[in-house]
């Protein structure tokens, strides 16, 4: 695996970018390989970070893809075809899943879950979405669907991970890429948007 030319950003608190280090992150060497040719160096320890998230089974289907393809796209069984959500295909006699949870927050992440959801069924909101709704809720009363929503961020949450901030037990470096004081609060939310940042703390001016 070639090192290929050090970032000119490297802090020296990020630890050095290793074949080892790649592996930890679920990167192959051909893939650790693309990086170094895409972005012309070695990545630091945050923007490989990115690529793992970005690459991974979960986001990419990189292993499954070959598989995934084989399966109808446009078809009368089909309830949700490839895109912004996972597809969906009817198993028929009416069934449906048990349990659907949204953690996209998008109306048509809802949608999808309202159709799916067998009578009498569970839908758990965990995402945050834009409103209104663009579709309706009457299914809910046809097919007694059970919608509860779950908030993550409890008190008991912020009441452990307050004093491990305070004490340094968490580097929020990878993560807080970018601070900021409010006047340039539109940089701040661009470079979220397109990815430049990972998260970004503004400061009173």
């Amino acid at each position: 695996m070639r090192s290929g030319r050090e970032p000119h950003h490297m802090h020296s608190d990020q630890p050095q970018i290793t074949p080892e280090l790649v592996a930890a992150h679920g990167l192959k060497p051909d893939e650790y390989e693309r990086i170094l040719n895409l972005i012309g160096r070695v990545p630091t320890f945050t923007e490989l970070g990115i690529f793992s998230a970005m690459w991974n089974e979960h986001c990419s289907y990189k292993s499954s893809r070959i598989h995934l393809r084989r399966l109808p796209t446009k078809a009368p069984w089909v309830i949700q075809g490839p895109g912004e959500n996972a597809g969906v295909i009817d198993i028929g006699d009416g069934l449906g899943a048990d349990l659907v949870i949204d953690a996209a927050g998008v109306s048509a992440a809802l949608k999808t879950a309202v159709e799916i959801v067998r009578p009498g069924g569970q839908i758990t909101k965990v995402g945050w979405g834009p409103q209104p709704l663009n579709f309706s809720l009457d299914p809910l009363v046809q097919k007694a669907i059970h919608l509860q929503g779950s908030f993550s961020h409890t008190f008991e949450n912020w009441e452990k991970i307050v004093p491990m901030l305070t004490a340094r037990q968490i580097n929020l470096g990878p993560i807080i890429t970018q601070v900021a004081t409010l006047d340039h609060w539109q940089d701040c939310f661009d470079g979220m948007y397109t990815g430049k940042y990972v998260k970004a703390v503004l400061c009173p001016n």
